[in-house]
């Protein structure tokens, strides 16, 4: 077969895959269970001082832990992850308008995180290959995709055995 230029590659997953990797959950349970800050994180969280800037951070935090993804500010957060992270450090949901006013914050508060959650972003010379093994080993079980053969908290398994490799 020949290759044509532009011509789209095959999607590992599907779109609807990947909205199921990247979503917040809706229900309530999850929402504990996935952002529920613990004594350290709100230490972390508290050191901001006004209240935008705590709720941003918070929600930065929120959705690096999961899905595993660094947000957006240009984007509008999850309004369940907003209100939960809302009550917990009760600051209303209406403060998040007045995040990131001076540009470098939302810059300042992923590089904090990183350091705190001991993260980093994927270097494609450093981490290529032994992702592709590890994803490989998860794709080799099924022929089902994500969704069915491969659960989320699966895929969160191997996430967390690459950054313990580090």
């Amino acid at each position: 077969m020949e290759l044509i230029l532009g011509e789209p590659r095959r999607a590992l997953i599907t779109s609807l895959e990947r909205a199921s990797l990247l979503s917040v959950p809706a229900d309530r349970d999850a929402l504990i269970r996935h952002y529920t800050f613990s004594h350290e994180e709100l230490v972390w969280i508290n050191s901001r001082r006004e209240d935008f800037n705590r709720l941003g951070f918070a929600v930065q935090l929120s959705y690096m832990k999961h899905p595993g993804i660094v947000w957006d500010p240009g984007v509008e957060p999850d309004g369940n992850l907003l209100r939960y992270v809302s009550e917990q450090l009760a600051v209303p949901p209406t403060r998040m308008s007045d995040y990131g006013r001076r540009g470098a914050t939302h810059f300042e508060h992923i590089l904090k995180l990183r350091a705190l959650l001991g993260v980093r972003p994927f270097d494609e010379a450093r981490d290529r290959r032994p992702s592709l093994v590890g994803l490989s080993e998860l794709a080799l079980r099924t022929d089902k995709g994500l969704t069915h053969g491969c659960p989320k908290n699966e895929f969160s398994r191997f996430r967390k055995k690459q950054k313990s490799n580090d």
